[in-house]
């Protein structure tokens, strides 16, 4: 349940914090299994793993989420040599050649064949809600699931959920590793990724690696770019900054994990709400924090510097 990426939306519209409300206006497109002759299928699904668990758990001011979709494993390979096989027996029997066309059509109807026989894979997009901000914070970074979760998340509530505006993260990062200047409560890990702007081919990856190192500030100057941060949050949390404002590769501090785990529950549905909460809230000011310093609105400051 602990999120190892994140992005951060802002939503249009206030979200109460009320679960039984939000259970109800996301119970039409509850997940469903994928039918027989379809690739995949996705809906809402119990953020919990227990039978009769709600669509939607809430707990300081922060509602939890889950988007659960099914794929249908049928690998292309497959499809092509049962779609030659077919070819080759039609030619062979009705001394012709097949068409493109004819050919597409067969692949068509191979893979509506197979797909009742496929494997499934199973996965899960959560996301919290902090209703406090109007924020919508989704562990994952890949494109497409998010555009999946917001367009369900639109159809089911009505409100729209959109990145947040930033300047180029990239200056930004850039400037606080050859600077030295990091914010208050952050510091730099040992990992990174640079990339030349004028060569986009040229990308150099760090890993282990003293970010300050005479030659790592060379190539800085030489006009190379942070595309990616490694970064520490008061000895609290490691993730990498990446410049389209994402984070990955999210870590937490044992401690933190010890204070879930010190709470004294012992039922699983305790242990779930209190990882919950102590998630929530770190990321909650985590991503405070990174909105105040690299936002549209609220990075003047910080670019000022850049610029000085």
């Amino acid at each position: 349940m602990w999120f190892k990426q994140s992005t951060l939306l802002k939503l249009s519209a206030p979200v109460p914090f009320e679960t039984t409300t939000l259970s109800e206006q996301l119970a039409p497109l509850a997940f469903t299994p994928c039918l027989p002759s379809l690739a995949t299928s996705y809906g809402w699904a119990p953020p919990q793993d227990e039978e009769h668990a709600p669509l939607v758990v809430g707990a300081n001011g922060y509602l939890l989420l889950s988007m659960q979709t099914e794929e249908k494993i049928l690998p292309a390979s497959v499809v092509r040599h049962s779609t030659q096989v077919r070819v080759k027996e039609i030619e062979n029997q009705e001394m012709r050649q097949v068409g493109a066309s004819e050919r597409r059509r067969l692949k068509d109807d191979i893979t509506a064949m197979l797909l009742p026989r496929a494997f499934s894979k199973y996965s899960h997009t959560m996301a919290v809600i902090d209703c406090q901000n109007g924020w919508l914070i989704l562990n994952t970074t890949q494109l497409a699931k998010i555009e999946k979760f917001v367009k369900l998340f639109h159809r089911c509530t009505s409100i729209q959920a959109q990145p947040v505006e930033t300047k180029k993260i990239s200056a930004l990062l850039t400037y606080w590793l050859t600077e030295s200047a990091f914010p208050d409560g952050l510091s730099v890990e040992t990992s990174g990724v640079l990339r030349d702007p004028r060569q986009q081919a040229r990308t150099i990856r760090c890993k282990n690696q003293d970010l300050s190192a005479t030659g790592i500030q060379s190539l800085l100057k030489d006009g190379c770019e942070i595309h990616e941060l490694g970064l520490i949050w008061q000895d609290r949390v490691t993730f990498n900054l990446v410049d389209d404002f994402t984070l990955k590769s999210i870590r937490y501090d044992e401690k933190l994990l010890s204070l879930a785990e010190s709470d004294d529950t012992e039922a699983p549905e305790q242990q779930f709400y209190s990882d919950f909460m102590i998630m929530s809230d770190n990321l909650q000011q985590l991503w405070q924090l990174l909105m105040s310093e690299l936002s549209m609105d609220a990075s003047t400051h910080s670019l000022k510097r850049v610029a000085a």
